[in-house]
């Protein structure tokens, strides 16, 4: 009889002759195992300690197609390699080069009945961890008994979101222990989780093409019993729209091989070098466009939807402009309005209510180019974007800011796929708001140079309190969600209040320092840096001259300390300067910051802080000229509750090589 329950490869025993395959990262600290017999499992131990102990493998069909029996090795091939290139939208470093390790095993599944047929397993292990995906034979896909077996006294920083596999993914992420992670969990990525002070693990997923988006929730364990100590997750797919959540429901459909987006287990000894490996990117696919020099990152303005109820008039959008125009920024996005009422059957992106193309003539005269807000059902309905995409290269955009998908199922994934490279092919960025998180796509698709899929700034103006973004979530985000890629959090907010005097109105108040505000252009990593306020609210104003011309891509990135909720403090470099940013908590907080990686010489930094009454008045802000030589070893700043800083660092003489990564 058929069955379309899933029966994980543990459940039956065929007595097949089982085989242990070991990939080592090239520094020898990582390995994973692969167990291949009666079951398929895996492990992750670094320096002999268990990181994932054994976790099982599985798949199961809607044609009742499982993973039930024993599995034989066809063949394996193992291989290492570098993946180095230079990225045409550098997010992190302006040159990358990853060594791995690489084990690929055939396996030829023995079950009777509906056994699930042949698959592919490939394993890569680099020094910051290990990555695995499958190909599947083809068909309806329901269920995918991916697991990851963690220590029972880990905590775990857990986002759920209020609307599973259809939502913005716009969550929080809060500290729980891991045993608290239940089989009614359904937690999105990345999952970070601490072993102890010195060890630090994340699940994370890379290279999501023509399968749907993964989440993690406690495992039912049924007569796959885990060992003592452990604590058994599992993953949970996104489901096709109409079909059914759990495990009878449709999750992937092929009529050919199916790929598994990669899922990634990284370690570390600090958190912060989850915000700086280039590990995701380096999983997908070299650049897929022949011609990127039109793509160029940088700082927008944007129009009116975050700093004011007004209409997208020609009069506001060229004040915009302006203002892009005056701090030196090559971009202006504007938002919703532009063609009308969105999201209606009758609604036309190709037919603007305002003349566009005059206004992006307007900009370009002031060295500046714009983007437009599509609402997703507009650019999709009758493929509109194949005429639209055309059109808005004739009139000189620069990019699409697209939103509302709020879904990341198998058909919305391939959906994000077609709308990049239509663009590309058009000589368009873009910018998805309203999105799942990413996954490296912008190796092979650097035109997309953003996406929200955060809790960002627009909560200052539609959350209330305590809603908002609180500091200790955006402490807490470059060691969570900012470890999968950009994030479009929309920084900039001038009207700072204390959380005391915060509440929901427009304009849109921020609830942290001035200097706080400037510190997340440096730490929220995004090569599209959208600034969220007026005009009115920054020209003249204290902090204005820390944005002028400032950089959204960098030659490295180290984050220098932190802890997820209570701190950070980032370091990027654009050729010889060093921008620093750092963020406190909801406490007034002495930041210390190490100067070592300047290395020897001397150098000139410019420092916006808070002042000594930034705590009552948090748009005060202190702007002090320090030098600093190689008896300088440490730069200290103390900080208003909700405050932080940030600071440009220029060479006076450089001996040696600052530059280098240690």
């Amino acid at each position: 009889m058929k069955r379309s329950m899933l029966l994980y490869c543990l459940c039956l025993a065929c007595f097949c002759h089982a085989e242990t395959f070991v990939v080592t990262s090239p520094d020898g600290t990582l390995s994973a195992k692969v167990d291949v017999g009666d079951s398929l499992a895996y492990s992750i131990s670094k320096n002999g300690e268990t990181i994932v102990a054994d976790s099982p493998l599985g798949f199961a069909y809607k044609d009742g197609r499982t993973c039930r029996g024993g599995w034989k090795v066809k063949s394996s091939k193992t291989c290492g390699g570098v993946e180095a290139w230079k990225p045409v939208v550098a997010n992190r470093h302006g040159e990358i080069s990853i060594a791995y390790n690489e084990l690929e095993i055939e396996l030829e599944n023995l079950g009777y009945d509906l056994g699930l047929g042949d698959i592919k397993v490939v394993f890569r292990a680099v020094d910051d961890g290990v990555a695995f995906k499958f190909v599947l034979p083809d068909g309806e896909l329901t269920a995918e008994d991916t697991r990851f077996n963690v220590p029972v006294g880990a905590t775990a920083w857990v986002a759920e979101y209020a609307r599973p596999y259809t939502s913005s993914q716009e969550g929080e992420f809060y500290p729980r222990p891991v045993v608290g992670v239940t089989s009614s969990t359904i937690a999105g990525m990345p999952f970070l989780m601490k072993y102890r002070d010195d060890l630090w693990v994340m699940i994370a997923e890379a290279h999501i093409e023509n399968y749907p988006g993964f989440y993690v929730g406690g495992a039912r364990c049924g007569l796959n019993k885990t060992a003592p100590g452990i604590h058994p997750l599992c993953v949970k797919l996104s489901p096709l729209p109409g079909e059914r959540a759990d495990d009878k429901g449709v999750k992937a459909r092929n009529d050919a091989p199916i790929n598994t987006s990669w899922r990634v287990v990284m370690v570390a000894n600090r958190p912060g070098r989850f915000m700086e490996t280039d590990f995701i990117q380096s999983l997908n696919p070299p650049c897929a466009i022949s011609d990127t020099s039109w793509i160029k990152p940088g700082v927008s303005a944007w129009d009116h939807w975050w700093s004011g109820e007004i209409k997208a008039t020609p009069e506001v959008i060229r004040e915009y402009i302006d203002f892009a125009a005056r701090e030196g920024w090559p971009y202006m996005i504007i938002d919703w309005g532009w063609y009308g009422a969105h999201g209606k059957s009758t609604s036309d992106i190709t037919k603007p209510v305002i003349d566009i193309p005059a206004l992006a003539k307007y900009a370009s005269e002031k060295g500046v180019k714009c983007w437009l807000w599509c609402y997703w059902t507009d650019v999709n309905r009758n493929d509109k974007y194949l005429e639209a995409f055309k059109l808005f290269n004739s009139w000189g955009i620069a990019g699409v800011k697209i939103d509302f998908m709020d879904r990341d199922d198998q058909w919305m994934v391939n959906w994000y796929r077609k709308i990049v490279k239509c663009a590309a092919e058009n000589r368009l960025m873009v910018d998805f708001h309203g999105a799942y998180k990413p996954d490296g796509i912008e190796r092979t698709y650097p035109n997309l140079l953003t996406r929200e899929g955060v809790r960002g700034a627009e909560y200052y103006k539609v959350g209330d309190n305590p809603v908002y973004p609180t500091p200790e979530h955006n402490t807490t985000l470059p060691f969570t969600r900012m470890a999968q890629g950009p994030m479009d959090y929309t920084p900039g907010g001038f009207l700072n209040v204390t959380a005391a005097n915060f509440r929901k109105q427009v304009p849109a108040l921020v609830a942290n320092t001035r200097a706080a505000e400037l510190a997340k252009f440096v730490i929220y990593e995004s090569p599209l840096q959208v600034f969220a306020d007026h005009p009115t609210n920054v020209v003249g104003k204290a902090g204005e001259s820390f944005l002028e011309a400032f950089p959204t891509t960098w030659d490295d990135t180290r984050c220098l300390a932190g802890y997820p909720g209570e701190f950070v403090i980032v370091a990027r470099r654009r050729g010889a300067d060093w921008y620093l940013g750092g963020l406190g908590n909801s406490a007034a907080t002495d930041l210390e910051v190490d100067l070592s990686f300047l290395g020897d010489g001397e150098w000139n930094a410019t420092i916006w802080r808070d002042s000594h009454d930034s705590a009552i008045n948090p748009s005060i802000i202190a702007v002090e000229d320090r030098t600093i030589d190689v008896a300088t070893k440490t730069l200290k700043v103390s900080c208003a509750p909700a405050g932080g800083f940030a600071a440009i660092v220029k060479p006076q003489s450089v001996v040696g090589n600052p530059a280098a990564h240690p």
